[in-house]
Formats: C-alpha cells, structure tokens, sequence
C-alpha cells in the first residue's frame, strides 16, 4: 500500500524544524541591524568629530589668545588690529555652546569695511577685564551687531577650558546620536597671549 501525505506527527515535526530556523535567521537578522546601527553611529560621530574640528580649527585660525572663558561661553581676541595696545570690539569674537539649541558657534561683531578712521574710533569699544563678556554678547545681539556662524550642532552638552596662559583652549562636547551621546574634545593653540591685564 502506497501512502500519500505526511503523517500528523511528521507534519509536526517539519513545522516545528521551520519554527526554529525563522527563529535563528530573525535573531541572526535583528544582531546584524544592530551592529550595522552602531556601526553606523559610530561612523556619524567619527565624522562629526572630524568636521566639527576641521570648522573650529578654520574658525578660529587667525585668534591670538583666550581673554575671558566661563563653561559655555569664552571669549577670544584676534590680536591687535587697531593699533593702541587695547583690546577693541572689532578684535574679538565668542565662541558659544547653546545647550538649548544644541551648537556650537563663533560669533563676531559685523564691522562696515567702509568706515572711515573717525567712526571706526566711535564704534570701536575698549574692552576691559572687569566687563561682563556674556552681557556684551547680548547686548550686541539686541543691536544686530552680530554675525553668528554655527560651527556644530545635534549636540547634548559640553564645555570650554582655556590653557593657564591663555594661549589655548580645549573644548569637549557630546554629540546626541541614534544610539546614544557620543564624547569628542580638541585642543585649539592660538599664536600669542592676551594682554597683561587680561592675563590671570
């Protein structure tokens, strides 16, 4: 007697042979998306960290020290530009993390290339150490007197360190990505020291 078909118990068996290998290839298929996201993210934040440097680095390329530099804010001096030994307005610019909005950006004051000397002088404040650098950032935003150009964003947190003779400045942030922060930190060597009276 020829049979035709499987028996119940075979038919059990081979479903439950294919219920075990879905099994494997699903979970063989979820580790590899996994990795291949983390894999991913890590490639993210590589070239984060090398873009972010490459702009900070572009940036701040013609700074000459560190004058004032708190966690999130700090401020630098081109060097001295308008001669007088006095460190001017036009000689400076912020470099600001905005934890709100997630950047980090360098912020200068807009300076009509057509000035003559004598309104140059009038709008060219002298700045001094006793001054509040953050309050002066603001105030200047309020006058539109500011160009801001982010530098890096998608970020979580960070900071500003300078170096003791203010002559540089490490900066550490943490990129927010898919999997999770991701830390980066720079060292920045300027070409000079501030003046005395901004020196620590």
């Amino acid at each position: 007697m020829t049979r035709r078909g499987l028996t119940l118990v075979e038919l059990l068996v081979a479903l439950a042979v294919t219920t075990l290998v879905a099994a494997g290839v699903s979970s063989l298929l979820a580790g590899l998306g996994a990795g291949l996201a983390a894999g991913a993210d890590t490639r993210t934040a590589m070239l984060a960290s090398a873009s972010t440097h490459r702009r900070l680095v572009e940036a701040t390329s013609s700074m000459h020290a560190v004058l004032d530099a708190r966690d999130d804010i700090t401020l630098l001096w081109f060097g001295d530009r308008t001669p007088g030994g006095e460190v001017e307005l036009s000689e400076v610019a912020w470099l600001v993390l905005d934890r709100d909005r997630g950047t980090l950006s360098l912020e200068t004051v807009l300076v009509d290339d057509d000035m003559d000397g004598l309104e140059r002088a009038l709008f060219d404040e002298t700045l001094s150490p006793a001054m509040d650098s953050a309050a002066m950032l603001a105030r200047l935003r309020g006058r539109e007197l500011i160009d801001r150009t982010d530098l890096a964003d998608g970020l979580l947190d960070g900071g500003f360190t300078p170096r003791e003779d203010r002559s540089g400045l490490a900066i550490e942030i943490v990129f927010d990505l898919e999997t999770g922060p991701a830390s980066w930190s720079s060292l920045l060597r300027f070409g000079g020291q501030p003046p005395l009276e901004w020196r620590p």
